[in-house]
Order: C-alpha cells, then structure tokens, then sequence
C-alpha cells in the first residue's frame, strides 16, 4: 500500500489555520472519518458488470472475499472499480476496500506522528440463480385471438409448459373446449348461439401452475 507523507498535510492544516486557502493533492483524513463504498449491495447475474466507488481515506486497494473466480475487478486500485460476475451459482462475494486514513484512531494510543492508520469497507454481490426452465420451453398456446361466427368452431394448440394440460372457458358462457384434460389439441364450439358479439377467454394451465389464454370473438 503505497503511504502519503503527512509533512504537506500539517502544511496545509497550518496554513488554513491562519486563514490561507489554495489547493494540494494532499488528503487529509480526520481520525474519525469513515469509509464508505457506492451501492453497498447489488444482485447480478452471470456475465453483468457493476461500478462501485469508494470515499473517504485515500490510497485505496481493492480485493475480492472469495477471490476463486466467481468475479474479477478491473483493477485494485483507485476509487473506482468495475466488478463482473463470473458465476451462476447461489452465493455472495465480497467487495473488500482498504483504505489509508491519516490521524489516530479513537481510543487508540498512538501518537499523531503515527503514518496513520487503514480501515476496511465491504460491498456485498449476490449471485442471481438462473430460472430453471422447463426442457420444452414456456406454455403458449395458439392462436392467442381469433374471431368465429356463431356456427364456427376453433381448435386450439398449446405447446410447452410442464405436464398435463387442463383447459377452462371463462366469459359469457356461450362456448366450450373438448377435451378439457390431457390433450395439447382441443376444439372451442359455440353452445349458446349469441344475439351480439361475445368474448370468451380460452385459458390451459400446466402442472407447475404456468398459464396461457387465447381471447375469442364469437359474432351472431
């Protein structure tokens, strides 16, 4: 870790004291100044990157906790890092800044003509668990409109999804699907000739629950 010399820092204090201001490129950290890292948690996925920075202190160094390549840094210095995360398994990585901090620590018995001291400030990264998808895709069924006269008939599709299909009739009552379990093909008839355009919604349930509809039109 590289260390600041704290004689320009005095310099400064000494001349501010006396009412002189103008610019250094001297840090000049209190001994109760903290650090401080920019978000302090994210969650991301296989493949996303994430800027974090840091403030408070000077000379900061970067590591990783584990550091067995579930993520890298750009770089480990500076106060600011791009982090990417490698890995699509559960767990959290750590985001570790050390930073140099001139002064004395409270409570500390070191004397001010110490170098100074460090702390530690830590971000947190979770690692989004991918969805598990079913082997045969999302459940979708077609068409997903359609418009039928009264004396029309409409057969239906569904593909996907996990399972055993079941299919329900929701709206003016007027129509109805066959079969309604089991099969992926079935056929929506008008029951109830209508007396003025009706919408019925066709919806096929999986077994994990997953849904999918098709919104028809029945005309007079």
């Amino acid at each position: 870790m590289r260390l600041k010399l704290l004689l320009p820092c005095l310099t400064v204090a000494l001349l501010a004291a006396a009412g002189m201001t103008f610019w250094s490129g001297c840090d000049t950290g209190s001994a109760t100044e903290n650090i401080e890292i920019n978000p302090a948690a994210v969650t991301l996925s296989k493949g996303q990157t994430q800027v974090f920075t840091v403030s408070g202190g000077y000379d900061y160094t970067w590591s990783l906790s584990p550091d067995n390549g579930g993520g890298k840094l750009d770089t480990r210095h500076g106060d600011t890092v791009t982090f990417q995360m490698l890995t699509d398994t559960a767990g959290t990585i750590q985001i570790v800044c050390t930073s140099l901090i001139a002064g004395t620590p409270q409570g500390s018995a070191v004397t001010n003509s110490q170098s100074g001291y460090s702390e530690t400030a830590t971000a947190l990264v979770h690692s989004a668990i991918p969805e598990t998808n079913s082997p045969s895709g999302p459940l979708t069924v077609t068409p997903t409109s359609h418009t039928i006269n009264t004396s029309g008939s409409l057969t239906l599709n569904a593909s996907g999804g996990d399972g055993t299909y079941n299919w329900e009739v929701s709206g003016s009552g007027t129509g109805d699907v066959t079969p309604k379990t089991g099969s992926s093909v079935v056929t929506y008839t008008t029951i109830i000739p209508p007396t003025a355009n009706v919408t019925n919604t066709v919806t096929v349930t999986d077994a994990s629950g997953d849904s999918a509809r098709c919104t028809i039109t029945v005309k007079p």
